[in-house]
């Protein structure tokens, strides 16, 4: 039976005006058949700010989900059904918030995990941004198979350096992320981590049957530098990363404001230059 996604099927129709009250951003739906008529409708819906669309993966495995439902309600097995649903549900929601690649948190996951902390204890909050130095050489060098190869290494031995209570996150591409809570000292807890992770990457990693050599960037920065939200909070993160990769790389920093508002002024500067010799024009600026 086909399975349409939606609102995009519903473009234009009362349905997309439905999904729209009810917070519903994507969705699937499919029909269940009887033997003469349509015993029902199988709607699975998502309201929480994942803008992701439906894989293919995800597409398959609910037409699958909404076939069984089909034949166990023809033949009396609700009960049965109901717990295949409930299965099929757990690896949909599973897929949705987590990468293919690593099995690891995405950044969507990610992103409302470090929400809930700053709502439950703001203090107690620190989130680490990693980047692997060099990563587009691998690719370039030995191909993308060993790229991936490397990266879900890369995620094994980021788990081995945090504690359970850690949550370690792929964010895209060769990024990383660790949100951490600790109430005594969370800016001391994640200074700990970085060190153990700077010291696991001493070691080379084994990928594809390459052995590399494998540095990375990390910048850490808490909410008491003045991060309002958890967008902000990964952004200044990510900007401790760069300060990091302006350092000389393979290192960690913590986030500085006054540090990134001196490479920011460098970043307009360069901008200028490369504008002014473009257009021919005379420059000046002062430091």
């Amino acid at each position: 039976m086909p399975v349409v996604t939606l609102p995009e099927a519903a473009h234009g129709t009362a349905v997309a005006g439905y999904l729209r009250e009810r917070g519903v951003h994507k969705a699937m739906l499919a029909m269940l058949p009887g033997e003469d008529r349509v015993i029902g409708t199988l709607m699975l819906s998502n309201r929480y700010s994942v803008v992701r669309d439906f894989s293919a993966d995800d597409i398959k495995l609910f037409e699958t989900l909404a076939n069984n439902a089909s034949v166990a309600l023809q033949y009396d097995r609700l009960e049965q059904a109901i717990a295949r649903l409930k299965h099929l549900q757990q690896q949909l929601r599973h897929q949705a918030y987590h990468d293919s690649l690593t099995d690891l948190p995405n950044r969507a996951l990610f992103i409302a995990s470090v929400r809930e902390a700053l709502e439950k204890a703001p203090t107690e909050l620190a989130v680490l941004f990693i980047d692997v130095d060099d990563f587009k050489t691998v690719n370039d060098t030995l191909g993308h198979a060993v790229g991936d190869k490397l990266l879900v290494a890369v995620a094994d031995r980021l788990r081995s350096c945090v504690r359970p209570s850690d949550e370690v996150a792929r964010l895209g591409g060769d990024e990383f992320a660790v949100h951490l809570c600790d109430p005594d000292d969370a800016e001391g807890a994640a200074e700990s981590v970085a060190k153990r992770i700077m010291d696991a990457f001493q070691l080379p990693i084994e990928a594809a049957g390459e052995l590399l050599s494998i540095r990375l960037s990390v910048g850490i920065a808490s909410p008491r530098l003045g991060a309002h939200d958890e967008d902000e909070l990964i952004r200044h993160a990510d900007m401790a990363m760069y300060q990091a990769k302006m350092a000389g790389k393979a290192c960690f920093e913590r986030f500085d404001p006054e540090a990134q508002a001196a490479m920011l002024h460098r970043r307009q500067m360069k901008d200028d230059l490369r504008r002014a010799v473009e257009g021919g024009e005379p420059t000046s600026w002062t430091k």
